[in-house]
């Protein structure tokens, strides 16, 4: 259809080293990255 949105399955784009976490937060270092990360980007185990 015309104008129909297409979703993508989800691409790795780097690996992140979580380093302490809470209930409500969690930091994090970006050991290596593939491409540009942005904002809403989502991040779980591999």
């Amino acid at each position: 259809m015309k104008g129909d949105r297409v979703r993508l399955p989800a691409e790795r784009a780097g690996l992140l080293m979580v380093f302490s976490s809470s209930d409500k937060m969690a930091y994090g270092l970006m050991l290596e990255t593939e491409e540009p990360l942005r904002i809403g980007d989502v991040v779980k185990s591999p």
